[in-house]
């Protein structure tokens, strides 16, 4: 999807929102591999607010209408959720702002999809701070995300759209890692010969969640799916009370399971390296971090999520981050059509930080699963 630079165009279609405001600024907004995101700042008789305009991508999400619908009723439980615990839904979960025909989204001339949310002031976090300040964000993080589970818990995941099919199926990724491999339209499979060989001696890490979901050993749950920790904002800066961190990013809310979180989150939370990082000596995995996901995570989950759950969550990291190398390293084979990439072979070094990472937590994993056995 091609980023739009047309100001002009930006201006018109952030005016066909209710903000309340004469818009003065739509900035572009860097975050985010999908969607392309600005920053709009209206301008009222309160003073300046700020607002997110979003331009959905829809060679990803290719029925972005009940995408929204999705998004609508997730919003509008969390935000009651919020307000029955006394807190603030303004701060506290995305709101998304109404269109001047009254409609939460639209769609313009030039058949682009458009969404705004009230901007939620904060921080987000690409990369876990060292020290102290980490170890906190990973538990509030943590606590944040089973917080959300649990306040979407009463939907049922069956009335819910599939944005993205299979997509946290790993064996289906799997096959078309494979099938990216035969087919090597771009002739990049001879230089990543090592990458493929990972992928293919850990194939059997496919079935360790699809394969317990299918078989009715864990429940079906309505989830996240992509639980990155800059997913989540958080208040005063850094940090604030565990109430106040706000869950972002609604787009993959769907049918799944508890243990596709936990495993996201242990996967872009576990290492101070970026997702990215080109010297996969520098990615590390820190037990301080997983201790601090497990104790957070499971003091706002613990009570819902079932013994095979808990069983199943210290491999639940393991599996998320493979298919997350695998997605990455079919991206890079395939020519990087489905992330956006700021270099050349962008996605072949966010698949080498996550295959070192697997390697790492298959180390470690008595060590994981004794903390895990502690917090339960």
């Amino acid at each position: 999807m091609k980023e739009t630079t047309d100001r002009n165009y930006l201006l018109e279609v952030a005016r066909r929102f209710d903000v309340g405001g004469d818009i003065s600024s739509v900035v572009r907004h860097t975050t985010g591999h999908i969607n392309h995101t600005y920053i709009v700042t209206a301008e009222s008789e309160h003073g300046l607010k700020r607002f997110i305009l979003q331009r959905v991508n829809t060679d990803v999400f290719t029925e972005p209408s009940a995408l929204m619908d999705n998004i609508i009723r997730v919003t509008e439980t969390v935000a009651r959720k919020v307000e029955d615990r006394g807190g603030n839904p303004a701060r506290e979960a995305l709101t998304p702002i109404r269109t001047t025909d009254g409609n939460h989204s639209m769609e313009c001339d030039r058949g682009d999809f458009w969404r705004s949310y009230r901007y939620v002031e904060g921080r987000t976090h690409d990369v876990i701070p060292e020290g102290r300040l980490g170890v906190t964000l990973a538990r509030e993080a943590a606590g944040a995300f089973g917080r959300f589970q649990r306040d979407i818990a009463s939907l049922d995941p069956a009335d819910f759209h599939e944005p993205i099919p299979d997509f946290h199926n790993t064996p289906v990724r799997y096959r078309a890692f494979e099938e990216a491999v035969g087919r090597d339209t771009c002739g990049r499979a001879g230089g990543v010969w090592d990458e493929i060989a990972f992928c293919r001696g850990h194939r059997n890490l496919c079935e360790l969640i699809t394969g317990p979901l299918d078989r009715g050993e864990i429940p079906r749950r309505l989830v996240h799916n992509d639980t990155k920790i800059n997913n989540i904002i958080f208040h005063n800066g850094t940090t604030g009370a565990k109430s106040a961190a706000c869950v972002i990013d609604l787009d993959t809310v769907m049918a799944g399971s508890a243990l596709f979180d936990f495993g996201d989150q242990v996967r872009s939370t576990i290492s101070y390296a970026e997702e990215d990082e080109r010297d996969v000596d520098k990615v590390t995995l820190e037990p301080m971090l997983f201790e601090a996901l497990a104790n957070g995570y499971l003091s706002e989950a613990g009570e819902f999520l079932t013994d095979r759950e808990k069983e199943l969550l210290p491999a639940a990291g393991l599996v998320i981050t493979f298919e997350t190398g695998l997605r990455f390293l079919t991206d890079h084979l395939q020519g990087d059509c489905y992330f956006q990439i700021g270099r050349t072979a962008h996605n072949l070094d966010r698949a080498r930080t996550q295959f070192r990472l697997v390697a790492l937590m298959e180390e470690k994993m008595a060590a994981l699963e004794d903390i895990v056995r502690r917090y339960v």
